[in-house]
């Protein structure tokens, strides 16, 4: 997988949608993800919902999203605008975050989650339970003390790994012995 296609899978991005560009800025120690559609994509008016053909683009805009890495994750893209017979110029919606924004989706709901407790209540956290994704422990490591010891992975994605291994370790095994007369690989005994 190359890094436009895994951007594209960690961000959900959808058609239109699509990343152009992933650039790592080491000195800022960030990670530019710039997104672009297609010409002649149609978008909606955001009062009424129309589909109109897109009229230009606004200024490119930022959006904050959960870190990759250890590495602040920004969002590059310029808004289309629509021209609505009853609403005038308007700029369209995006999937990723809600309108006037800094930040996106996933990153607002994962600040919002933890910004409802008070001091004493992220102090008293003893575990906090998700998916394996490297997005949600960043950003619950940037919320809770010591969250590396108290992070718990959800059982579902821990057996999906531990079959994956398993998986990839008989096809090794399978593929390096195919050819030998007398292995067995059945067992313990000699």
């Amino acid at each position: 997988m190359q890094d436009k296609e895994l951007y594209q899978y960690i961000l959900g991005l959808q058609s239109p949608w699509s990343v152009s560009e992933v650039k790592l800025d080491m000195q800022s120690q960030e990670i530019l993800v710039r997104v672009e559609h297609p010409g002649g994509t149609k978008f909606c008016c955001p009062d009424c919902r129309k589909e109109l053909a897109c009229y230009d683009h606004g200024e490119e805009r930022h959006w904050r999203h959960l870190d990759s890495c250890q590495f602040k994750t920004i969002l590059v893209a310029r808004v289309p605008r629509v021209d609505c017979p009853t609403h005038g110029v308007k700029s369209a919606i995006v999937a990723w975050a809600e309108p006037h924004s800094r930040f996106t989706i996933l990153f607002e709901a994962a600040d919002a989650c933890f910004s409802q407790l008070s001091e004493e209540q992220i102090k008293s956290v003893k575990a906090v339970a998700m998916d394996m994704s490297s997005a949600y422990a960043n950003a619950t490591k940037q919320c809770i003390p010591m969250a590396d010891e108290k992070i718990v992975h959800d059982p579902f994605h821990v057996m999906k790994m531990a079959n994956e291994a398993m998986n990839s370790l008989r096809y090794y095994l399978f593929t390096q012995t195919r050819n030998c007369k007398g292995v067995v690989l059945q067992g313990t005994a000699t």
